[in-house]
């Protein structure tokens, strides 16, 4: 926004010295042109004989006079004057006209503070315009640019934005890679303190995994004591020994009564028809639960 407003100031400043360049140009050498083409012309106050009303030095605009119109009184003219010798424009009142000896409408006017009439014998011709408005002190500006010098400093103005507009535009291009590279260094630096999420390396399992893991060890463990029982029931069982058959009978471990299959160790037996036998017992698997 800053730079948009600097943009419009200077380029309102290089009409504006653009604008009063051509009027000079066109006020020295086609003043006519301009009058016939606009209406108006201007012309700068360079005495005091119009204060209050019209400063010195101030630049008074004038709708042009044509031979039809009508005068008041007290109506501010400008007119010209041959003042020795030299044609020089005035800006008085209008205050009469009466026909002189020579036969002419003369057109009395008067300055403000004087208390007679002037001595210039105004004459219809002679008069250019009447007055519409005037610009305090904008008179010593258009004297200024109508001198000699005011080609040269023109000049030397538009040198000094032409020259001001190039740095710009160099330092704002320099100025726009430097925001640039700072901007990038700040994403860099950004990326490098941004923390990397730590990955927890540590052998515990999450509370969820963990309780997944006891429930499946607890199924295997449960599968596995059914296996056994399944086994334990599957396996053969020694035939009794019929008590009415042994004649003789040893087991390593003390029992009473008949001979069973039931202690670990072995039975030594003799049968009643003469038959001798061994047998080695094995203990019974008891599934536990």
């Amino acid at each position: 926004m800053k730079k948009a407003l600097l943009y419009l100031k200077n380029l309102i400043f290089i009409f504006i010295v653009i604008a009063l360049f051509s009027y000079i140009i066109c006020m020295k050498f086609y003043p006519d042109k301009i009058k016939e083409l606009t209406g108006f012309q201007t012309y700068v106050i360079l005495t005091d004989s119009m204060e209050p009303t019209i400063p010195v030095g101030s630049l008074v605009v004038d709708r042009s006079f044509d031979e039809e119109d009508q005068l008041n009184e007290n109506t501010i003219i400008s007119f010209k004057v041959n003042r020795l010798g030299d044609d020089v424009i005035f800006t008085h009142y209008f205050k009469k006209k009466e026909v002189d000896e020579s036969g002419k409408e003369r057109y009395y006017t008067q300055a403000e503070n004087a208390d007679r009439y002037d001595d210039y014998k105004t004459y219809r011709e002679d008069i250019l315009g009447t007055y519409v408005l005037h610009i305090p002190y904008a008179g010593k500006v258009v004297q200024f640019l109508q001198s000699p010098f005011a080609l040269l400093e023109l000049g030397i103005i538009l040198i000094i934005l032409l020259i001001h507009h190039l740095l710009w535009n160099k330092f704002d291009k320099e100025e726009k890679a430097q925001m640039e590279l700072q901007m990038s260094d700040n994403a860099n630096y950004s990326v490098q303190d941004e923390p990397v999420p730590v990955i927890d390396q540590t052998n515990e399992m999450p509370r969820e995994e963990l309780s997944a893991k006891t429930a499946e060890a607890d199924a295997n463990t449960d599968k596995v004591e059914k296996e056994a029982c399944v086994e334990a029931e599957e396996e053969v069982q020694e035939e009794p020994y019929i008590a009415e058959d042994v004649l003789f009978g040893y087991r390593t471990t003390p029992s009473s009564g008949a001979f069973e299959n039931g202690g670990a160790g072995f039975t030594l037996s003799v049968s009643v028809h003469g038959i001798v036998r061994l047998d080695v017992h094995k203990k019974k698997k008891t599934a536990r639960r």
